[in-house]
Formats: structure tokens, C-alpha cells, sequence
């Protein structure tokens, strides 16, 4: 039969017990309370930092014209702030610090190199003495407790800027991938703009001859010439018909007529010839024309974009180089004036566990005793 219990039965047994369980509580007090002092003083530091907004060391950003109107808070995000914490607890923080202080000596693990795990053993000890929280408005606190007071202190800031190197390690890695991304894309709007400038070369060379000639020009002289050598031609052909009714064909003036009506038609041979010539010419001009003009305007939007991009990436250059820290330090870690308050947590622990403990082993008793009594 299941035995129920009540809470009137705790009272009342702890009435009936009143005397054991203030003597077991006593010995427990005391017990705990030399417990507490023959273990070693604790020292506890704090450092208190806030994670800074990356945009604000982030000059491609700042220099940004787009960006002049957008308000940019001081503080990193929440995310910022996980990212911090992230690294602070990271294996490659955390031996840092257990090399650069001689941890393994300061816990006393011994170095198995053959076996190996002293460094696990290292940062399971270091975890046990680090406490990496958050804070309310977005801060970080990082806590070091030590019986060595001073190296409590000088592990929480080597935290820090061990912390604070490897976020900007990590950012500048990632901007210097960005700025190879630019630096590609620069050498081929630059190489663009060569080809662009070579094909403008080459087809003022090839037309160049084109493009010294008046070409209009000489083509309106072409038809003035034409038009003056029929008129000459209509002339001369009226005479002929008029002299050749009335004197012979050998007659002197009939034999010049004939000569220079010959040597019109030969040299409006000529002009026409000419004038076919520089219609090609005027065709070859326009279309050179045309060509120059169109490589001249890709050209000119070819450099456009070059100065634009070389602008951005000579920002990007400053950014990638240039090493700024990602953490306000709020407060350094200092080496505590007092111990770490552990002995009071102890001994209250104790009286609280020995108390249930024992409250409820007599009512246990108790109960048994009623039931053993009831079978009697």
C-alpha cells in the first residue's frame, strides 16, 4: 500500500524531530563552514566591453555618398554581440591565453605529450573558472576567477584583446577577399579600356587619309567643274553645228572646234570619274566617321566607369588595411579587493540540503512507526 504523504506531516515531524534535525543542521553548518575555509581564496575579475558597429571602421561604407543620411549606431547588433562571445570562448582564445600565462603549471596538469588530452584538460579547467555573459544593454562581461588574484585580472583582459585580434583578423580577411574581387574586376576594366583605345587607333590609321580630305569641299568643286565643262561643251557644239553648214570640214576653224569639243568630253570623262571616286570617299568618310565616333563614345563611358570602380577599390584598399579595434572596452579587469564570496553559498547550501534531507527522513520514520504501531 502506497504511503501519501502530507504537509502537515512535514510540520508535525519536524516538531517531533525538532531536537535531531537542529543538531544534524549544526554539524552540517559547521562541517561546510571548515570545508569552505580550508579551501583556497578565490579572487573573481571582471572585464566589461561592447561590441563596436563593424560600419563604423568600415570606410567603404562611412565614404559612401549614398550612406550620408543613414544614422549608424554606435554598438554592434545582437548578432555582434553572439559573434563576440563566439570567439572569446573559441579553442584559439582560449590557448592563447593558456600558453602566453603557463596554465598547464598554474593547474598543475601534468604534459603526457604521448597521450596527449593536456590541453583539453587546460581549457576544461579554464571553462570552469570563465563566465562569458551578456549583459543588458548589448554589453559583454567576462569573468576570471582565480586564487591568484593578479592573473585572475590579466587573463580576463588578454581575453579581451585576444578576442578584439581575432574579430579584426576576421573582418580584415574578409575585406582583403573583397578587395581581390576588385582588384580583378579593375584590370579588366582596364584591359577594356585599352582595347577600346587600340580599336580608336587603328581606325583613325586606316582612315586617317580619309580624314584629311575635304571631302565636301571637293566635291562641290567636282560639280562646279562639271557642270561649267557642259556648258563650255553645249557652247562649243552650237558653233560647230552653226560653222559646219557653211564651211568644210577641214577648215581650220571647224578642226579646232572639233579639237576642243574632244577635250571636254575627255575631261568631263575625268570629272565624272573623279566625282564617282569621292561619292566612294563620302561613303567610306561617313562610315569612318561613324565608327570613330561610336569607339570614342565607348571609350569615354569606358573611363567613366575605370575612375568610378578605381575610386571604389582605392577605398576598399584604405579599408582592408587599416586595423581598428571591434571593442569598446567599458572597463579593464582589475585585481579584486575581496575574495569571491563562495563560503556563505556553501554553508547555505548545506543547511538547506541537510534540512530537507532530514526533515524528510523523520517523517518517513514517522510514518513507518504510525503504520508499525496501527499493525500491532
Amino acid at each position: 500500500m502506497i504511503t501519501k504523504f502530507h504537509l502537515i506531516d512535514f510540520v508535525r515531524s519536524a516538531r517531533n524531530w525538532k531536537k535531531p534535525i537542529i543538531t544534524i543542521c549544526a554539524i552540517a553548518v559547521i562541517g561546510s563552514g571548515t570545508i569552505g575555509l580550508l579551501m583556497d581564496k578565490v579572487y573573481e575579475s571582471i572585464a566589461t566591453i561592447y561590441p563596436a558597429n563593424p560600419s563604423l571602421t568600415d570606410k567603404s561604407y562611412l565614404f559612401n555618398p549614398g550612406n550620408g543620411n543613414l544614422s549608424v549606431e554606435l554598438y554592434g547588433s545582437k548578432e555582434d554581440v553572439d559573434r563576440i562571445i563566439s570567439i572569446a570562448k573559441s579553442g584559439q582564445v582560449l590557448v592563447h591565453v593558456i600558453h602566453k600565462f603557463e596554465l598547464f603549471k598554474h593547474y598543475e596538469i601534468e604534459i603526457n605529450k604521448e597521450k596527449g588530452g593536456h590541453y583539453d584538460a587546460a581549457i576544461s579547467t579554464l571553462k570552469k573558472n570563465l563566465d562569458i555573459v551578456k549583459t543588458e544593454y548589448r554589453g559583454i562581461e567576462i569573468k576570471v576567477r582565480d586564487k591568484n588574484k593578479d592573473l585572475a585580472a590579466k587573463i580576463a583582459n588578454e581575453i579581451v584583446n585576444k578576442t578584439d585580434e581575432v574579430a579584426q583578423n576576421m573582418i580584415l580577411s574578409s575585406r582583403n577577399q573583397m578587395k581581390e574581387m576588385f582588384d580583378e574586376a579593375l584590370k579588366e576594366r582596364e584591359n577594356k579600356v585599352d582595347q577600346i583605345t587600340d580599336s580608336l587607333i587603328l581606325a583613325k590609321k586606316k582612315y586617317a587619309k580619309y580624314m584629311l580630305m575635304n571631302i565636301a569641299e571637293k566635291a562641290e568643286i567636282i560639280t562646279t567643274d562639271i557642270t561649267q565643262t557642259k556648258v563650255s561643251l553645249r557652247e562649243l557644239s552650237a558653233q560647230y553645228e552653226n560653222l559646219i553648214k557653211q564651211y568644210d570640214a577641214s577648215d581650220l576653224r571647224i578642226v579646232s572646234l572639233n579639237s576642243q569639243i574632244s577635250g571636254l568630253r575627255e575631261r568631263l570623262k575625268t570629272l565624272k570619274e573623279e566625282w564617282e571616286i569621292n561619292q566612294d570617299n563620302q561613303r567610306i568618310f561617313a562610315k569612318a566617321e561613324e565608327l570613330i565616333k561610336i569607339l570614342k563614345l565607348k571609350q569615354d563611358f569606358a573611363i567613366d566607369e575605370l575612375k568610378t570602380h578605381q575610386k571604389t577599390h582605392d577605398t576598399y584598399i584604405l579599408s582592408a588595411n587599416q586595423k581598428v579595434s571591434f571593442i569598446y572596452v567599458m572597463e579593464k579587469a582589475h585585481p579584486a579587493d575581496k575574495e569571491n564570496q563562495v563560503l556563505p553559498l556553501i554553508v547555505l547550501g548545506s543547511l538547506f540540503i541537510t534540512l530537507i534531507i532530514t526533515v524528510i527522513t523523520a517523517t518517513v520514520l514517522d510514518k513507518f512507526s504510525d503504520r508499525i504501531k496501527s499493525a500491532i
